[in-house]
């Protein structure tokens, strides 16, 4: 006889066991599920605090720049971090790339497509920047200056960038605010000294009222020349030029090693001594401070700066007419003058240093007698991406015979014009 109670027992048995293996399996779901959304509420959280919910994938190396910090994350996104002089963090960049399925806001963070399209530069600095890594194309609008560098004044004159006056208050060149706002740039990239500079605090409010977000141009606070030229790899980044960037850069620390290398070989005993000065038309005579950027450049390409006591500036010290002449009689092997800051044109020089020493008893001196005398050009302060290029130069009027009367960044002063 079967035993179909005992079938029945052990079906109802199996069934149980069943039904107690999917309820476990339930409530392994439920767990789950549950630890998900607690860790997608805690990443919510993190993004809200100013963490970037994304893997990080890398960071980027800077050789000399310490004032800009680039983070590589997956999707696509960038974080750009800026310090000021004080190595205080001015700006934080999250730089999404236009084809990237990232769409989340991160707070503390401003939050940009990459490349830029509609761009205003008010930075005389980070223009020759942009304009060097191929970027221009971005830039719609520039402050009123005068520009040195052929690229932005062919896009002027073609009208794909417009200028609006000077971002400080300038009755030549007033700030047109109207055409700023109308334009709406995704960014404003502008002077370091934007936040710290009351004549600026106009321009800063008028940013952060029509929403447009400003980036402070923190180039300038590198301590070390090339850290400036660095920043090759930021506009690259900002302008989509990245593989451009890195090219420009490496051939300038190739240059700038190659003048280390040239300094070690020839083992100088003795440094040239380079006053690096000029004189306004009020007759007063200034010699750039050792702390300078340029004077930076002479150090690295091994000539001794002149700069006598006077009453410091930020970049020169003013001197009397008789330590002015002085200085320039008795301690100075070249003399760079500075024809940005210290007349329109070369004419004028011999007005300006007659007007502090006679100029036939300058004549006298070893610089004039040796044809020392060697002038900058205009663009001098908009080539911040070519700076070993300058230190080049100065190197060639110090240690290389044979040097032509004109250089890349200076030319000597025709004498001859004087006699």
């Amino acid at each position: 006889m079967e035993n179909v109670g005992g079938d029945f027992g052990f079906q109802k048995k199996f069934r149980r066991i069943q039904m107690m293996k999917k309820q476990a399996a339930f409530l392994i779901a439920l767990v789950m599920l549950a630890g998900c959304i607690f860790s997608l509420l805690g990443c919510s959280e993190k993004a809200e605090q100013g963490e970037i919910p994304l893997k990080l994938v890398s960071t980027d190396e800077n050789l000399y720049a310490e004032h800009f910090k680039i983070e590589r994350y997956e999707q696509g996104v960038n974080a750009l971090t800026l310090y000021n002089g004080d190595m205080e963090i001015s700006g934080k960049f999250l730089l999404v790339e236009n084809d990237s399925t990232f769409t989340g806001e991160v707070e503390g963070w401003t939050k940009l497509e990459i490349p830029l399209t509609n761009t205003l530069v008010a930075s005389g600095p980070a223009m020759s920047l942009v304009a060097a890594v191929g970027g221009l194309s971005g830039v719609k609008l520039a402050e009123t200056t005068t520009w040195y560098i052929d690229s932005v004044n062919e896009a002027i004159e073609n009208g794909e960038i417009i200028q609006v006056g000077k971002l400080a208050p300038s009755a030549s060149d007033p700030w047109q605010s109207e055409v700023v706002v109308m334009n709406r740039p995704e960014l404003a990239i502008c002077s370091a000294m934007l936040p710290i500079n009351s004549k600026y605090e106009e321009r800063k409010k008028e940013f952060e009222d029509n929403g447009i977000p400003y980036f402070l141009d923190e180039s300038t606070s590198e301590n070390h020349v090339m850290g400036r030229t660095e920043w090759l790899k930021v506009m690259g980044l900002l302008f989509g030029q990245e593989e451009k960037a890195a090219e420009l850069f490496d051939g300038q620390v190739e240059k700038y090693r190659s003048i280390l290398n040239k300094l070690e070989e020839a083992q100088i005993d003795e440094k040239k001594s380079v006053a690096i000065t000029y004189v306004t038309s009020k007759s007063v005579g200034y010699f750039r401070n050792p702390d300078d950027y340029i004077v930076g450049m002479l150090n690295a390409a091994g000539g001794v700066n002149v700069c006598p006591d006077g009453e410091k500036g930020e970049n020169s010290t003013s001197v009397s007419g008789e330590v002015y002449y002085s200085t320039l009689k008795e301690d100075v092997d070249i003399m760079l003058y500075n024809i940005s800051l210290g007349g329109s044109k070369d004419s004028a020089i011999q007005g300006r240093i007659d007007s502090l020493i006679e100029w036939e008893e300058f004549k006298t001196f070893d610089v004039y007698k040796n044809n020392q005398i060697w002038v900058t050009e205009r663009k001098l302060y908009q080539s911040m991406d070519c700076l070993a290029d300058m230190m080049e130069d100065m190197y060639r009027i110090m240690y290389e015979a044979d040097v032509p009367d004109q250089l890349t960044f200076m030319h000597r002063l025709d004498l001859s014009q004087f006699d």
